[in-house]
């Protein structure tokens, strides 16, 4: 009897669309947090104590692939930082979309480079649109300032580094979920130590009102970044960084549908723009 494996562009579409829509769901609970930072440590940390046992299971890291841990959990920090710094300078409606409009252009102009993957001129424009699209909803932000807009971008470029670096650890002769477990152990390490020195009382006080929270986005991060890191290893890096951001959408439909929240006439359009910019990456191939 013949097993028919799924197609890998096939099955890296199908696990980046369903890490966007939990992204989203993620971010909003992160966003409705009343400390962020303590939010995003206890998130964290609670991944990394669902994964502690699967270490038993996966080989040890090697030399290199423990170098590229260590890489990843430093550039994943300095994202966190960003982005903790970027929605208290600016509006989240600013922060958010400007953050991540940018990383996939950003990505897109250094994995080929880096990675090998190629992209078609069709490709190209798909991910121009979508980044487009999403930076066009930051512009119609009512609120913000140059700081929280800097931070906002440096957001996205940190996220770009973190993308083409966690792809690579993924298609490492290594076992790939070798890297992924270890993944948010290493993730782990950075912001709890970060937080439990530098911001104490704040942990303290927040502790236990972000607890459930975290607890809850620990497992929505293992779901999330651990659907992300299996596309990034199937799948073109540069589109698959794009389509990630599609998560933009579904947090206006969770924001439509269970917020109130209503779009105005220009959003609806670059929601449409984005939308277009999907059907254009999904339907082209490499020439």
């Amino acid at each position: 009897m013949n097993i028919h494996l799924p197609d890998p562009a096939n099955m890296a579409f199908a696990l980046i669309i369903f890490s966007a829509a939990i992204h989203a769901v993620y971010n909003a609970m992160i966003k409705a947090a009343r400390d962020i930072l303590i939010a995003r440590m206890l998130m964290a940390l609670a991944s990394s104590i669902y994964m502690l046992p699967f270490t038993f299971l996966v080989p040890l890291p090697s030399l290199k692939l423990f170098g590229l841990l260590c890489l990843t959990a430093l550039v994943h920090f300095i994202y966190q930082m960003f982005q903790v710094g970027a929605l208290k300078m600016a509006d989240y409606s600013l922060a958010y979309p400007v953050s991540r409009g940018t990383a996939p252009l950003v990505a897109a102009s250094f994995i080929p480079l880096v990675l090998g993957d190629q992209i078609s001129i069709a490709q190209f424009a798909g991910i121009a649109i979508i980044s487009l699209s999403i930076l066009a909803m930051g512009i119609m932000a009512p609120k913000g300032n140059l700081l929280g807009l800097l931070l906002s971008v440096c957001t996205g470029i940190a996220i770009a580094a973190y993308t083409i670096i966690d792809t690579k650890g993924m298609r490492m002769p290594d076992n790939p979920l070798t890297f992924l477990v270890w993944f948010f152990i290493f993730d782990s390490i950075t912001i709890s130590s970060w937080t439990f020195f530098k911001h104490r009382k704040r942990l303290k006080s927040a502790f236990w009102h972000e607890l459930p929270r975290g607890a809850l986005n620990g497992l929505l991060g293992i779901v999330t970044f651990g659907s992300a890191l299996l596309a990034f290893r199937y799948g073109n890096a540069a589109v698959m960084a794009a389509l990630r951001e599609t998560s933009v959408l579904f947090a206006l439909l969770i924001g439509y549908f269970f917020l109130g929240d209503k779009p105005g006439k220009l959003r609806i359009i670059s929601v449409l723009c984005l939308i277009a910019g999907v059907i254009m990456i999904k339907t082209s191939t490499i020439g």
